[in-house]
């Protein structure tokens, strides 16, 4: 008996098997939506414009890019998990902040780590410490001492999860009580920092490296122990006397859960070859990025470890659900 309901269970899983593969041979047949959680013409949303335009060349059917900016990415979680798991919608975007996204905000009603599953990785970063050109702070030491003269240590902006908590944690491990000017997307808050109106804020290279290369403004750190393989110029938080501060971001395509399994490891092989191809590692490098080939697998994992990870930073940062 044993034996036989083996094999009947070995039968039913092929047969189930065989829609699944299908859909994969067949994929796509339609045009493809990729979300993303950043402004039209955004430095972030150039990384997805990138990716759509190469996908859309090796699977032949049309890649349309959805902005859905605002409330730190949630607009955006909700589109996804409200789409049919089919390969058809995906997102693309930094993987920590759907980790972080269910500890920092009360109105989260999605769950990234049951209704998403992870395609791949891309390419990883960090936040840069940055500063207007009329600055007088060359580093991260005369910063700090420099808004503890201030009465009220200053302001920073703030536009996305991770450039928050690398901020409060700089303010938890330097002393500082710089008060956060919360921006809907990082180019109101470039635009206020160069006319002085915010002190510092971190944001991400694929921004900031234009407007630094331009003269507009400074970087003065990246948020990791490490140096940037693309930008080794700009020192990293060990470099500046906070090891402590450690948050590297990285990006992953994302697709709603239940997607099959084939489709999944298809637009994987896609992603991974654009990553690993001459013009994409020029292109990631050009914008503050270092190559990250993954697989579904590993991004999955990836994003779990980080749902830990980012439990302590907001717990060091004493940052409280918004």
């Amino acid at each position: 008996m044993t034996f036989v309901r083996s094999l009947r269970t070995a039968a039913l899983a092929l047969v189930m098997g065989v829609p699944a593969l299908a859909q994969a041979q067949d994929y796509p047949s339609k045009d493809i939506h990729i979300i993303s959680s950043q402004a039209a013409g955004s430095g972030a949303d150039t990384i997805v414009r990138f990716y759509a335009n190469k996908i859309q060349e090796m699977s032949k059917q049309s890649v349309i890019v959805e902005n859905r900016q605002g409330a730190f990415g949630i607009i955006a979680f909700k589109a996804l998990a409200d789409a049919k798991p089919d390969g058809y919608t995906l997102y693309m975007s930094a993987g920590s902040s759907i980790a972080a996204a269910p500890l920092l905000y009360h109105n989260m009603t999605i769950d990234p780590l049951k209704q998403f599953t992870q395609v791949t990785s891309l390419s990883k970063f960090a936040f840069m410490l940055v500063v207007p050109k009329e600055s007088p702070y060359a580093d991260v030491k005369a910063l700090v001492e420099g808004m503890k003269k201030k009465p009220d240590h200053g302001l920073y902006g703030a536009t996305a999860t991770s450039g928050v908590v690398s901020s409060e944690l700089l303010k938890v491990y330097s002393g500082l009580k710089t008060t956060q000017v919360a921006y809907k997307d990082s180019r109101s808050a470039l635009t206020d920092l160069m006319a002085n109106q915010i002190d510092w804020m971190f944001m991400d290279p694929i921004a900031a490296n234009e407007h630094i290369r331009a003269g507009r403004i400074k970087g003065l750190a990246v948020a990791m122990q490490e140096r940037l393989g693309a930008i080794p110029e700009v020192p990293s938080m060990k470099d500046a006397g906070f090891p402590q501060i450690d948050v590297v971001t990285w990006w992953t395509l994302t697709a709603p859960a239940g997607t099959p399994k084939p489709v999944i490891d298809k637009l994987a092989g896609w992603v991974n070859a654009i990553s690993n191809s001459p013009e994409g590692k020029e292109f990631l490098n050009r914008n503050g990025m270092d190559p990250f080939v993954g697989t579904p697998e590993s991004a999955n994992a990836l994003v779990r470890s980080d749902f830990e990870k980012w439990k302590d930073y907001i717990a060091k940062a004493g940052i409280e659900k918004q």
